[in-house]
């Protein structure tokens, strides 16, 4: 082809290839909690470049490799517009595997897109695990877009577990000095 031979080694370490070859290595029960860890950090940084292979895995059996796939969707929401990708992250919102949810809920918070991810956000303050619900109000917090206090008053007053009762207090007092 016409490439540079640059951009032809670039899609060789980075491409579809490369990410099916990282998927691989998470999906494999002899690799390490490390080796694992970097692939799926290797996932993110390949991102767009493998959006076909990060489609396929985001609909995958293994709840390692959707948990993974849908991490490193980020570049192809935010940047390409991708509205497949968008609905394979909805879609993981409502995993019954706790890991697959608590990565889409921290992908919503770092897409940046406060418009479309609201509802979603405040969905998952009502996760029955109690991790995801942390995550989801904490983000809620970091946002800093919209007023929430009425919501979080809501869960509030439903909440049984103490570090997230703790966590909602937190919000709240952090909204009220608003």
């Amino acid at each position: 082809s016409d490439q540079p031979p640059e951009e032809k080694l670039l899609r060789a370490i980075f491409g579809e290839k490369a990410a099916r070859n990282l998927l691989k290595v998470i999906e494999d029960p002899k690799s390490s909690s490390m080796q694992c860890g970097l692939a799926v950090w290797g996932l993110g940084f390949i991102g767009a470049e493998a959006h076909l292979a990060l489609r396929e895995a985001a609909e995958s059996g293994s709840p390692q490799i959707k948990a993974a796939a849908i991490a490193a969707l980020g570049e192809q929401i935010q940047f390409l517009e991708d509205n497949y990708a968008k609905e394979l992250l909805l879609e993981a919102l409502d995993d019954r595997v706790d890991e697959v949810r608590s990565e889409a809920t921290s992908l919503l918070w770092r897409l940046h897109q406060t418009s479309w991810a609201k509802p979603y956000l405040l969905k998952t303050i009502n996760d029955p695990n109690i991790e995801i619900r942390k995550k989801a109000i904490l983000s809620l917090i970091k946002s800093n877009k919209y007023k929430l206090k009425e919501v979080l008053e809501d869960r509030l007053l439903i909440e049984e577990d103490r570090d997230v009762i703790k966590i909602l207090n937190v919000a709240i007092n952090y909204f009220d000095s608003e």
